[in-house]
């Protein structure tokens, strides 16, 4: 079961003396109640006729604390306390194996309205085709919109009908399955009015989704909890059972909404639209224990549903929703694309992603852990069309995570807006969005920047978003997706062989990884690899002379194409060849830049080490002019200057060099 979010706006409470203040409705059907504009959570005493300063019960249940809101200090009590609530995990689970409404294609949808015999309705069934499906304005309108027309509504209004009971009974206070009683009588009344197997569009013997529209106003809107709170849900798991209907396909999933707002106003497109959200796959965006405002109104799925008058003008929806629902398909970054020219989401679909997903958006599962991608997208959001409303303009940087279900953790969540101002208001309850979210006219989003770039592990990306321009339908930005090393692997001493051998490299604790890439620095006559696929070759570290020794370096970086770690063992098994002539030898040190931990090889390297001298005594003897086991620096600059004159070959002098190097830390080089 999906709900939408409260209305941000405020209601007047009443004490019983008369006095009135203002307050915040939060939560969603499981869980809600007010709050004060400063933050502490407030309960009815039915007793006293008071709103009181909450506190939290042994029971886990909100209590009075006899301090009266604007009479009493709420001293010694903390904000935001929440009731400990247990949702139907049961419930929540098994909606997630059911198949969601089609996201493309021509899609058509029953209407059923339906009022209390103690509430009638006020607008007509003319009034409901107009604001469903008009081409203009309607939910039709925003869906060909945000779908650049792959996804086009239509469908029939029915009704209105009559409840069998009063309109207290189906009330949020009576729990999720009155509701789901409302919408079953509603299907059944209408059955013999409507032919519900056009409306199976995908030809699985189910109804795609019903849409069942009450008399009234909506709780997440009114307040009022003997109100319905607008969601949907599935017949079966309220506990009323689906609804075969006359025409040979069931009825389960439902979406419930109000016929009017608290205004008395038509409902708006907003809590349709956001609802039809849940019914084609999507989560709330929204933090369900309101501790931050998730994404706010920079996506439907958060407060964005009521944007403009009372939602009459939804946001879009997120970069990736979009992706997600098979609306659009981003550009990878791969390097940098510089000065790049960006047009508005809203007219050309174009997204940019930064770092790979390796399953695409398919692999996350609404309610599981199940998703590996952690990314960046990027979008120009401009104020145009059903985005008219938006609290600002510019680049929006989202960061994806995929391992997680949804983003009620505000410090770890699905889909994550990166506020160019730094200020973090959408995660601290300060707004909902404003013009300062977006990034233009900045020097941009980077490993330094404040927020920056960096993974949630801490392991910089390598992704920048810098010399933004300011907003507009085109604007310009440097995209870039730096490799950026995690671990370099190497032995802690050199490496001398003179047959055949394997080292196997593991890297330990790879879950913070979601995709990464293996680049090896090695010559193919000297090394064979298996394991991870190696992507590339640095050709500043290949080995120098294929007749003799070299340096390998193994180097696991983030970025570009990278392997999904899941679908890879965590270790890369190195055999390094003997050659006809020469010794092999490799230079490798072990170092770890990030935490991550490369395991295993300092023993297996320790067998390996040859004791004696890689240099032969002949080479000694002709530079150390002193005979003292050591090469000054006069000395080495001899050596340069024969390897320059092709004396002397680049494995010799590196040899030399290392002796020098060994020298000065022995403190007894010569000053020449």
């Amino acid at each position: 079961v999906s709900v939408v979010p409260v209305m941000p706006e405020l209601h007047t409470l009443r004490q019983a003396d008369g006095t009135e203040f203002k307050a915040r409705l939060w939560g969603d059907e499981w869980n809600n109640g007010f709050e004060t504009l400063d933050g502490y959570t407030i309960i009815f005493n039915e007793s006293s006729g008071n709103w009181e300063y909450a506190i939290l019960g042994r029971d886990g249940e909100l209590r009075c604390s006899g301090k009266v809101v604007t009479k009493d200090l709420p001293d010694g009590i903390p904000k935001k306390i929440r009731p400990k609530v247990n949702r139907p995990k049961a419930l929540l689970a098994l909606s997630t194996q059911q198949k969601f409404t089609p996201s493309t294609g021509n899609v058509s949808i029953p209407v059923i309205l339906i009022h209390f015999p103690d509430q009638v309705n006020t607008y007509t069934v003319e009034d409901f085709e107009n604001l469903l499906f008009n081409d203009s304005k309607g939910v039709r309108a925003y869906y060909k919109e945000v779908s650049y027309g792959k996804l086009l509504l239509s469908g029939n209004v029915s009704g209105w009908y009559v409840a069998d009971n009063v309109h207290d009974y189906y009330g949020e206070k009576q729990g999720i399955e009155k509701a789901a009683e409302l919408v079953r009588e509603a299907v059944q009344k209408a059955d013999a009015a409507i032919d519900f197997s056009k409306y199976d569009n995908d030809e699985d013997g189910y109804v795609d989704v019903v849409v069942v529209v009450h008399s009234g106003t909506g709780t997440e809107d009114s307040g009022n909890l003997n109100d319905i709170w607008s969601h949907q849900g599935y017949l079966s798991f309220a506990g009323v059972g689906t609804y075969l209907t006359d025409d040979g396909v069931i009825v389960d999933r439902y979406t419930i909404q109000p016929e009017i707002l608290s205004d008395g106003e038509l409902v708006t497109i907003g809590i349709f639209c956001h609802e039809f959200g849940h019914a084609l796959g999507l989560p709330d965006l929204y933090d369900k224990d309101y501790s931050s405002n998730g994404v706010g109104d920079w996506d439907i799925m958060a407060s964005g549903c009521w944007l403009g008058k009372q939602g009459d003008t939804p946001s879009h929806f997120s970069a990736w929703c979009k992706w997600y629902l098979g609306w659009i398909t981003p550009i990878q970054v791969v390097g940098a694309l510089i000065n790049r020219t960006i047009k508005c989401v809203e007219e050309s679909g174009e997204v940019y992603q930064l770092l790979p997903n390796p399953n695409g958006p398919t692999d996350w599962v609404m309610g599981e852990h199940t998703g590996v991608g952690e990314y960046f997208l990027v979008e120009n959001r401009y104020k145009i069309g059903f985005d008219a409303a938006l609290p600002g303009e510019g680049l929006l940087i989202w960061h994806i995570d995929e391992s997680m279900p949804d983003n009620d953790n505000e410090d770890h969540k699905l889909v994550d807006l990166e506020e160019a101002d730094g200020l973090n208001d959408l995660d601290n309850c300060v707004n909902y969005g404003d013009a300062t979210d977006p990034w233009y006219n900045s020097s941009g989003f980077t490993e330094i920047s404040n927020p920056n770039s960096n993974l949630y592990n801490g392991t910089p990306s390598g992704v920048k978003v810098v010399n933004i321009s300011f907003p507009g339908k085109v604007m310009t930005a440097d995209l870039i997706v730096e490799f950026t090393t995690i671990i370099s692997v190497d032995s802690p001493e050199e490496v001398a062989v003179d047959e055949e051998f394997q080292v196997t490299i593991s890297v330990e604790d790879v879950q913070g990884l979601t995709a990464f890439t293996f680049k090896l620095a090695f010559d193919e006559d000297l090394v064979e690899y298996q394991g991870y696929e190696l992507t590339d070759v640095i050709a500043d570290w290949t080995v120098q002379e294929a007749t003799g020794a070299g340096y390998v370096s193994l180097v696991v970086y983030t970025g570009g194409e990278g392997i999904d770690a899941t679908q890879k063992t965590d270790v890369v098994t190195l055999t390094f060849k003997a050659l006809a002539e020469g010794t092999n030898t490799f230079d490798l040190q072990d170092s770890d830049n990030t935490g991550y931990t490369a395991n295993g090889q300092t023993s297996v390297f320790d067998e390996l080490v040859d004791d004696t001298t890689n240099i032969t005594e002949s080479i000694m003897g002709i530079y150390d002019k002193n005979d003292d086991g050591e090469i000054s620096g006069l000395e080495l600059l001899t050596a340069i200057d024969d390897w320059r004159e092709g004396e002397l070959t680049g494995l010799q002098l590196l040899e030399l060099i290392n002796v020098w190097r060994e020298s000065l830390t022995m403190g007894v080089v010569a000053v020449p």
